[in-house]
């Protein structure tokens, strides 16, 4: 959950995010820890939810990087 504090201002600011994993399982997070409150973390979950749930392989992102 500490992650998406971050994913926040740098979607804010512009980037792109490519949620991934190693084995493309999903990502775990530390629901009992989420901050019920905070409106800008609940709306990056909320963006980036598919993404979190299917995530890519870590060895596809690296792929990208490469451009190939």
């Amino acid at each position: 959950v500490e992650m998406l504090l971050p994913m926040y201002h740098l979607d804010l600011a512009g980037f792109e995010i490519d949620i991934a994993t190693p084995s493309g399982d999903p990502v775990k997070l530390e629901m009992w820890a989420f901050p019920q409150e905070d409106e800008a973390v609940k709306a990056t979950y909320e963006k980036y939810r598919s993404q979190l749930k299917q995530p890519k392989k870590l060895t596809e992102v690296v792929k990208d990087l490469d451009g190939g």
